[in-house]
């Protein structure tokens, strides 16, 4: 395994504490019960992160301004994710097993007539030792998933997939990327996969305390996401759609007259975009779980369907961890300064990259005083600082960490259990996709501008109003125009 040294930005205690009181996340406190944590830090925000910064984007107005974010957007509202009749819990048993928003009958008939065996062998993905692997070997995959699965299973080495000891953290709506497509290669191939997508985001479940009933259940360091996209872009379809993820914006899940009706709804979204027929599905994890210690790293990997079994594929525009700060990686970005601006590159038309392209998006724990982002400073000039960014933007670690001031995880699985010993609250959710305004500094000007930090420009990102614009555009019936779509306001030096 690289080490990861040369790919983090060393910033300040201050600065990371500045970070974990933004995204509400305590680093260092995984193993200690909620009552007895303390957040490290200081109750001022750190100059790195707010020096200079925009008061505001644009504003809303239309349809735009009517769409509720937590309703048709980002929904985490327990009334909705945890319905009984379509969410199981394995621990608890409680549910349905065999609901419409459980792994197992989300991935349907894609694996097979032994889904269980085939979740298996996915799981042992990660104990294996491949070379071409860039991922660490995390073991603790065993002891974290593949062990508690089959005790719940009682049958010995046959898990049941009805079993997985996952929770339905998020439903999240990406009919916004009907309007990103994907950049070519140099062939006119297109560079990865791009569509409207339904997501379902799903958080590990671990038992601990003592070993006589009731024990008490966690949220832990491991998300599985799963990703439903269509494979076609009919606009009167896509019209439909997006009214229809309006219409749950009206609706209050808390309203006992109106929630089934929003339940009905996202049923309807559910069986279009989950239709093998008709759709495809890429498999997201991001995890620290697995890690030999359990918080030194966190991984993010992705996977597809091939021959009924999940198989990793290359992480979309990431190169391997052992290239950041290199001359190599600075030169690229620096040839490519204005396709990387204009987001229409492909990574894999690179022939030093293509051979090498990253298995795994490894980052490190802030709880080890490290941001990660993709650095590039070698060269005169060395690359352009909004080329670095967008580069690093681009990649899943860069997107989760340093450049969106983000504890690796945007709907964050780890919880500890509140009011009852089984009951885990919300997920919560990154400022990237729950402020409306969140301000970060550059990471790679943070850490070379110390020890005067706000000499390092900031970008306020406004995520969730470009998504309320492209939806309502979508609504309307079509795609808005490139001025609509931008989510980032620069300010600084």
């Amino acid at each position: 395994m690289p080490s990861r040294a040369s790919g983090v930005g060393p910033l300040t205690i201050a600065a990371i504490a500045a970070i974990a009181a933004a995204t509400s996340f305590a680093y260092g406190d995984r193993d200690r019960p909620a009552s007895d944590r303390a957040v490290a830090a200081t109750s001022g925000t750190d100059a790195r992160l707010l020096e200079s910064a925009p008061t505001s984007c644009a504003p809303l107005s239309g349809r735009a301004a009517q769409i509720v974010e937590s309703r048709s957007l980002m929904i985490v509202d327990q009334r909705i994710v945890d319905d009984a009749g379509r969410t199981w819990n394995p621990f608890t048993a409680k549910g349905r097993k065999g609901g419409a928003w459980t792994p197992s009958a989300l991935l349907g008939g894609r694996l097979g007539s032994e889904p269980g065996a085939r979740l298996l062998a996915w799981a042992k993905h990660w104990t294996a030792t491949d070379p071409a692997d860039t991922g660490a070997y995390r073991p603790n995959v065993v002891k974290a998933l593949i062990e508690p699965w089959l005790t719940l299973s009682g049958q010995g080495t046959q898990p049941d997939p009805e079993q997985l000891p996952l929770r339905l953290l998020a439903i999240v709506n990406r009919l916004d990327r009907a309007c990103e497509p994907a950049p070519k290669r140099a062939d006119g191939r297109a560079c990865f996969e791009s569509g409207p997508e339904m997501r379902f985001v799903f958080g590990l479940l671990e038992e601990y305390g003592p070993e006589q009933p009731p024990r008490k259940i966690k949220g832990s360091e491991f998300a599985l996401i799963l990703e439903f996209r269509l494979q076609a872009n009919d606009p009167d379809e896509l019209k439909r759609l997006a009214n229809q993820w309006i219409e749950l914006s009206e609706l209050d899940p808390a309203d006992d007259a109106q929630r089934p009706r929003a339940l009905a709804l996202l049923d309807s979204l559910t069986r279009r975009f989950t239709d093998p027929a008709s759709s495809d599905l890429a498999v997201r994890t991001n995890e620290s779980a697995f890690a030999p210690d359990r918080v030194s790293s966190w991984d993010l990997r992705s996977f597809k369907i091939a021959g009924g079994s999940l198989v990793p594929e290359r992480v979309e525009q990431t190169p391997p961890v052992a290239t950041n700060g290199t001359p190599l990686l600075s030169s690229y970005i620096r040839t490519n300064d204005a396709k990387i601006r204009a987001a229409d590159y492909c990574l894999d038309d690179a022939p030093a990259f293509r051979a090498m392209h990253a298995i795994a998006a490894p980052a490190p724990s802030p709880q080890h005083n490290r941001v990660f982002y993709w650095q590039a400073l070698a060269g005169t000039p060395p690359p352009s600082s909004e080329a670095r960014f967008r580069f690093s933007l681009n990649t899943c670690s860069g997107c989760h960490h340093g450049e969106t001031g983000t504890n690796n995880v945007h709907v964050n699985p780890f919880a500890w259990p509140t009011g009852s010993p089984t009951n885990l609250g919300p997920a919560r959710l990154s400022p990237f996709v729950s402020s409306v305004h969140h301000t970060v500094a550059d990471p790679q000007e943070a850490a070379t501008c110390a020890p005067s930090p706000a000499c390092a420009r900031t970008r306020t990102f406004c995520e969730m109003d470009r998504r309320r614009r492209v939806l309502a555009a979508i609504a309307a019936g079509g795609c808005p125009d490139g001025s609509e779509q931008t989510s980032i306001e620069a300010s600084g030096h």
